[in-house]
């Protein structure tokens, strides 16, 4: 049993570290998004929305996801692993650049693209993005997640300054806004290669044979024969909002969804983007499958808590937030967000948990998994953008989405042995303080007072719901 609390005080331990620095990076946005939603037009955001998910769709498979393997494979081979998937990197993002030139008047028809000099971007966002994936995996497998934890506040401090900066200073326009982004990205880059040459400087001499790359190949065949079209598929499943809202609607309403998304997964990133990091190097190195279990639905347990709150504020007040942070030009986001807090909460949940697919070496089932969720959230846009009604095909995605992370989160624990009753009982256990914060809230939304103090009392709510379960955590030994 001290084994066990051990292990679980040092999986939270590790999970601070990331968190401690997704919460600088968040805290930075909650700043600079309010500046940057008064310098630039929702066109100009859509168009950055627009790209990043253009060039997104490539980062995804740019190293053929063997930069996943890092986290699994031995401390030997990493290294000589890690300049295999650089190398993929550099080919897959040429390759991409061809393609997207000469496919331009297409993709910008399909797309709305603002100009041609915007193709001569994606090869640099494939190489920067893919990179900072490699490194961040890399990180992750010897353990260091203050590095990590540095990399996400640069990553946001520096994209959010240069953004209010070059906007007001110089153009508000798009390539203000990649340019932030770009510049961010390089030097959180530098900042972890730093570090890990700190930490196998001698190692990073050794490239990779000819042999060993056919043996690498063979070793995770099953992440290149399943992952990367899992992968492609969850990131474009991810990504078809912005896709499906500019071919049905424009790039203004595609800015009003771009913003509120981003607003609305910050507390959900805060821990879960954290957790799962921490959680898929942790259950990799259990061997007993009632260990991961345990560890699963103490993470399920801790997810749901902290994140139920969060969800229901914006589910009632999602559109007054909107407007009091970001100006009435934006109270649409806020409605966006309103319809899509429905299943933020299981996607927090779902997002760490998700890592069982590859902790337990079932791509296979992950692949079915997503060729079902890329159906069914597509055809939510089909039929709200025929219908010409946004809300209608945010509410569908929302729904669907909300089903198809649900079960998968229920499939992956019964993978464990832990049977559905289980997950229930042991929920609705650890909710049950939430349902009188969650009446006050409820019953506030009612109370005829100024929207600023009507905050006040919100924050006020919420802290003290979570400084009472930390406390609690804490006396426990949970985390």
């Amino acid at each position: 049993m001290k084994l066990l609390q051990n292990n679980t005080s040092l999986f939270w331990r590790n999970v601070g570290k990331l968190v401690s620095g997704t919460f600088f990076g968040q805290l930075t946005a909650l700043i600079g998004l309010p500046l940057i939603a008064r310098i630039y037009l929702p066109e100009d955001i859509g168009s950055l929305s627009v790209i990043n998910s253009l060039a997104g769709t490539i980062v995804i498979i740019s190293s053929l996801r063997l930069e996943r393997a890092l986290i699994l494979t031995d401390k030997e081979k990493r290294i000589k692993l890690f300049y295999i998937c650089l190398a993929l990197v550099l080919i897959i993002s040429s390759l991409s650049f061809a393609v997207l030139l000469f496919q331009y008047e297409l993709l910008s028809y399909l797309f709305n693209l603002p100009s041609l000099e915007i193709i001569f971007l994606v090869p640099v966002i494939i190489i920067l993005r893919g990179l900072y994936n490699i490194l961040s995996n890399l990180s992750n497998s010897y353990l260091l997640y203050t590095s990590l934890s540095l990399s996400i506040i640069v990553t946001s401090v520096i994209g959010y300054s240069l953004k209010v900066i070059l906007g007001y200073f110089y153009t508000a326009d798009f390539f203000s806004l990649i340019i932030s982004e770009l510049v961010a990205v390089f030097l959180s880059i530098i900042l972890l290669f730093y570090f890990l040459i700190g930490k196998e400087k001698e190692k990073f001499n050794t490239i990779p044979s000819f042999s060993f790359i056919r043996k690498i190949f063979k070793e995770e065949n099953d992440f290149l024969k399943y992952d990367n079209f899992t992968s492609l598929l969850n990131n474009f499943s991810w990504l078809m909002p912005v896709f499906f809202l500019s071919w049905y609607f424009d790039n203004q309403v595609v800015g009003y969804y771009s913003l509120g998304f981003t607003l609305l997964r910050m507390p959900m990133n805060l821990l879960g983007k954290s957790i799962g990091n921490v959680f898929y190097k942790s259950s990799s190195l259990k061997r007993d499958k009632a260990e991961i279990a345990q560890e699963s639905l103490n993470v399920i347990h801790n997810l749901m808590f902290f994140g139920m709150l969060p969800s229901v504020v914006v589910l009632i007040y999602g559109e007054d937030l909107f407007t009091v942070f970001l100006g009435d030009n934006w109270s649409e986001a806020g409605v966006y967000s309103q319809i899509l807090s429905l299943w933020t909460l299981i996607w927090l949940v779902s997002s760490p948990i998700s890592t069982l697919f590859y902790t337990l070496r079932i791509q296979k089932s992950f692949l079915k998994f997503i060729i079902v969720s890329f159906l069914v959230r597509g055809g939510s846009f089909i039929i709200g953008g025929e219908f010409g009604n946004v809300y209608l095909a945010l509410l569908l995605f929302s729904l669907t989405s909300l089903l198809v992370y649900g079960y998968q989160i229920i499939y992956l624990l019964a993978k464990l042995g832990v049977p559905f009753k289980v997950i229930i009982k042991k929920n609705l256990t650890e909710i049950k303080p939430l349902l009188l914060p969650i009446v006050l809230l409820v019953l506030l939304n009612f109370c005829d007072i100024i929207l600023s103090v009507k905050i006040g009392i919100i924050c006020i709510i919420v802290i003290t719901t979570f400084v009472i379960k930390f406390k609690k955590s804490r006396s426990d030994n949970i985390i």
